[in-house]
């Protein structure tokens, strides 16, 4: 019973996220063109490999060592530790693309420009990494309506965003962008406040150790399944224009 419980309500939770998105789909239409689509498509792809990256991994060795942990302090100070580690080299990771973007993406890309497309999208998936402890202590705890209520906020506020941005401002692709970055930014505030109210601010070598050594193996796998499911974006960017990439990508949406 309480498996079954669990995974309706995430089912049901992820089920209302996409049928709403996919209801959304006439408004963006209407206010972005189909070289917008092309070009959201393409950072979308960047943003989601970009997260693999930064998480290196973390997330499943986080899932995974935990419940080798009975006592509770001893666990606050391992989520303390990973959420130094993971915070602290996401950052400097960005940093540093933010500082080598613009050739980055000259070399990557066809029609592209990292400002200020690649900027946003890369403080974008920075913002994104505040849910990983979170979103993991609820999945574990087995609590799935703060799990999936966390998702929901995050869509609406989200999607409240980028239709503002896009259907009110007209700022097409980037205002898109601009949307979701605000959002994850507003929900950094408290989600790290719950990550703070978890852990006990620690660092130990040999925990993290063990973490990478389980966590940094998954990253090939990761960005396996990536290349399965997106990496036809990012090799038609090089052979056709935007406005044909958009239709291709609307079309897959629509699939």
């Amino acid at each position: 019973k309480l498996i079954v419980s669990q995974s309706s309500v995430y089912g049901i939770g992820n089920i209302l996220i996409q049928g709403l998105n996919f209801l959304l789909i006439p408004i963006f239409t209407r206010f972005l063109s189909t070289s917008d689509y092309g070009i959201l498509s393409i950072i979308s792809t960047y943003s989601s490999i970009l997260a693999i990256i930064l998480k290196l991994g973390l997330d499943a060795a986080l899932t995974r060592h935990i419940t080798f942990i009975d006592d509770d302090n001893l666990r606050k100070r391992y989520y303390g530790t990973i959420w130094l580690f993971l915070t602290s080299t996401a950052f400097i990771i960005t940093l540093l693309i933010n500082w080598n973007g613009v050739r980055l993406f000259a070399i990557i890309f066809r029609e592209i420009p990292y400002d200020p497309y690649g900027r946003l999208a890369t403080w974008l998936a920075f913002a994104g990494t505040a849910a990983t402890i979170p979103l993991i202590l609820f999945r574990v705890r087995e609590k799935p309506l703060y799990y999936i209520s966390i998702s929901i906020i995050n869509f609406v506020l989200s999607t409240s965003l980028v239709v503002f941005f896009v259907a009110i401002f007209h700022r097409g692709a980037s205002g898109s962008i601009q949307g979701q970055l605000i959002a994850e930014c507003i929900l950094f505030i408290p989600l790290t406040y719950i990550t703070l109210r978890n852990v006990k601010l620690n660092f130990n070598w040999d925990q993290l150790k063990s973490s990478l050594a389980f966590g940094l193996p998954l990253i090939p796998h990761q960005l396996s399944g990536w290349a399965l499911n997106m990496s036809d974006r990012v090799l038609l960017e090089r052979f056709v224009s935007l406005d044909q990439l958009g239709v291709y990508d609307l079309g897959y949406k629509l699939e």
